[in-house]
């Protein structure tokens, strides 16, 4: 009973994680390519 349960568990985390995953994904893509848009700014100003 208690494998069915941890089965039945990850079942249900598996597909939760992967919708988060593919959220956060594009998110931190999109950081990083602010930060980078920043970091560019900052150092043509200083020049």
């Amino acid at each position: 009973m208690k494998k069915l349960a941890i089965k039945t568990a990850w079942l249900l985390l598996c597909p939760a994680l992967y919708l988060l995953w593919d959220a956060l994904l594009p998110f931190c893509a999109f950081i990083r390519f602010k930060a980078k848009v920043i970091f560019r700014k900052n150092r043509f100003n200083y020049e």
